[in-house]
């Protein structure tokens, strides 16, 4: 039953493109919050917790079911979906704004380094294009021209000079004018959220059951894993060291060149889309039971979906939100950057 509820899941990712009782003892420095959607009255809302479990809030609000939340590079407003369009949420101001205001029906939001600009592959024509647009709504643009095949997943270099994204089964990067663009892979295996390293030098994607990893140019393709068929969703530490990912419904931890993988989890429950801390101690991710609309057994008398963090060892694990029954999932969890208060 759980490989039906990560299909699932998966699809619902992909279609919408393709996250207080125990205070653990956080690094001094550690000033950040986690961004995760959560259903409200029905209505799936953005909200936010501290990492200890105090303060939660819910920052959007409406009838609109609100999804994907993804902090900017700066930690002061998170970009999300909702109504089929691009919204941005100010922290400072608690105000939300549309800024494509068409129904563009957007997913894969990445934002650029300098925080001014926001990647997103929407469907134009038929196929889905990488477009870009600045933060305050101008400039939209279409910086793919798909024939023959669908693009999706973009993600920016850490210069700024250049998006990472998946078309045709391969990867492809673009500069984010849309004047030059390079294939990096020539296989047909399916491939999924690629990302830079931290330094620009790697580029990390998962491709038929495993997390591979090759240079930025394309050579070198390395598999780092040996057919993880049940998991997708992976995370690059902040100094680029460790890799988090998803694996036989638990969340494993191993160091970038593929070595010493070790699982934190190992229990009865589905462990998803893991998601580093900013310093590198903590794991955020989801923790589910069976999708209540399988058949045959199930692994608890309810249904719940909750977010849980744990050090990067795997040790005080607490869950942070209360088990929701809905069918709308608690999801998408994600630590802001360092953020000055």
């Amino acid at each position: 039953m759980k490989k039906l509820l990560y299909l699932s899941t998966v699809l619902i990712l992909f279609s919408c493109g393709l996250n207080a009782l125990f205070e653990p003892e956080l690094s001094p420095q550690l000033k950040t919050l986690i961004a995760y959607e959560y259903p409200v009255n029905g209505t799936c809302q953005i909200c936010t917790i501290n990492p200890d479990g105090s303060d939660p809030k819910v920052l959007t609000s409406g009838t609109k079911n609100c999804f994907a939340p993804v902090w900017s590079p700066s930690g002061t407003a998170i970009a999300f979906i909702a109504d089929k369009n691009l919204y941005i949420y100010d922290t400072a101001s608690y105000l939300e704004y549309n800024i494509t205001n068409n129904q563009m029906e957007p997913y894969n939001i990445s934002w650029s380094p300098d925080g001014k600009i926001l990647a997103f592959r929407s469907k134009q024509g038929g196929y889905n294009e990488i477009f870009t647009v600045n933060v305050d709504g101008s400039g939209l643009k279409q910086i793919t021209s798909c024939t023959h095949s669908s693009n999706a997943f973009p993600s920016w270099s850490p210069d700024g000079g250049k998006i990472v994204y998946v078309s045709n089964r391969n990867i492809f990067c673009i500069d984010p004018g849309g004047t030059e663009t390079t294939q990096l892979t020539l296989d047909e295996e399916n491939k999924w959220f690629p990302k830079y390293s931290p330094d620009g030098l790697k580029i990390y994607y998962y491709s038929g059951g495993d997390i591979r990893v090759m240079n930025h140019d394309g050579s070198d393709n390395t598999n780092l894993t040996e057919d993880l068929g049940g998991g997708i969703f992976f995370s690059l530490s902040l100094d680029g060291s460790k890799i988090a990912y998803a694996y036989g419904y638990d969340i494993w931890i191993m160091d970038a060149d593929g070595s010493n993988k070790t699982n934190l989890t190992d229990d009865i429950f589905v462990n998803d889309d893991p998601r580093w801390s900013p310093d590198g101690e903590w794991i955020v991710y989801t923790v589910s039971t069976e999708d209540p609309l399988s058949s045959g057994p199930s692994i608890s008398d309810e249904y719940y979906s909750l977010i849980a963090i744990f050090k990067s060892d795997g040790s005080e694990k607490q869950d942070l939100t209360p088990k929701r029954d809905s069918i709308i999932m608690t999801y998408g969890a994600s630590f802001s950057p360092y953020i000055d208060w």
